[in-house]
């Protein structure tokens, strides 16, 4: 079983996300802020990482940078996926250029966040 860490301060949504995609057999672990993503991905790194753009304590790029510029072969090669809202389409670019995997706009399709991942 995969595990994914999300990184989602709307909670309504990340409990929408955290239940898809346990139905689809991943285990998934919710933060709401930066601080909490880094005290999580400390403890356990995970197979991948849902990473919302917006966070109330900062952006999702400055922890994307810090996870890319770690010397561990592991944090360089994480799959880390952005989700970013339709006006924030420069994030997204900015994302892709520090090292994301893929990007997401939102409001994120269920379906389609499920194909990204198997991917």
């Amino acid at each position: 079983m995969l595990s994914i860490l999300l990184v989602e301060d709307e909670s309504l949504f990340a409990k929408s996300v955290a239940r898809r995609l346990e139905r689809e057999d991943y285990s998934v672990n919710v933060t709401s802020n930066l601080s909490a993503a880094k005290e999580s991905l400390d403890n356990n790194l995970p197979d991948i990482l849902l990473l919302d753009v917006r966070l109330p304590d900062g952006s999702g790029l400055d922890l994307l940078s810090d996870i890319r510029s770690r010397d561990d072969n592991r944090w360089k090669t994480l799959p880390v996926i952005i989700m970013t809202a339709y006006g924030e389409l420069d994030d997204a670019i900015s994302a892709m250029k520090l090292g994301a995997t893929d990007y997401l706009k939102k409001p994120v399709d269920l379906d389609e966040l499920v194909l990204t991942l198997s991917k």
